[in-house]
């Protein structure tokens, strides 16, 4: 189906764990944040321990702090920039291997080859981005969207990205396209 979308901004990459740090030391809004809200460690590693509402108080103290607003992309909007105009099931083709994304690659989507099994996150920008520049859309993290998909009818949270998620548990390459 068709769908219209206003301009938007997105993040080349998805929340280090030092930008992470550096918005959960602003003052609070309406939650408190965990400082350090990640298993596998590095200041250029995602974090990958946040709840929606998490993610949520992080956009409302990065909007506070510097006065433009900030939010989760609509999850219209993420795919759309996942895709960057591309009309097959990833930004790189019809099927995805461990050389484009952070996956467990035991598991293959279509006609993909098993790959790599990291068992952690990447630092963010490992990959090659897509053709709009935009890194990790496709696996390394899952990654909250504002709202559910328009042809759903679903709670008001909804995660997109593959990887792994808020429990660590691993994310199949199949589990990506939900």
């Amino acid at each position: 189906h068709h769908v219209s979308l206003p301009a938007f901004f997105m993040s080349r990459f998805t929340v280090t764990q030092a930008q992470w740090r550096a918005v959960a030391q602003l003052p609070p809004v309406e939650e408190s944040l965990d400082l350090d809200p990640a298993n596998f460690k590095g200041d250029q590693h995602p974090v990958e321990q946040v709840s929606w509402d998490d993610a949520q108080e992080f956009c409302r103290r990065l909007s506070q702090a510097t006065g433009k607003a900030y939010q989760l992309p609509r999850e219209a909007a993420w795919e759309h920039a996942c895709r960057a105009g591309s009309t097959t099931p990833f930004a790189f083709g019809p099927t995805l291997s461990t050389d484009l994304a952070n996956y467990d690659g035991n598991y293959v989507y279509a006609d993909g080859r098993q790959g790599l099994r990291r068992q952690k996150t990447t630092p963010v920008g490992t990959f090659a981005p897509n053709a709009w520049g935009l890194s990790d859309m496709h696996g390394n993290v899952w990654e909250w969207c504002h709202d559910a998909p328009s042809w759903r009818n679903e709670p008001s949270r909804f995660i997109h990205g593959g990887g792994w998620n808020d429990t660590s548990e691993r994310c199949h390459a199949s589990d990506i396209l939900q």
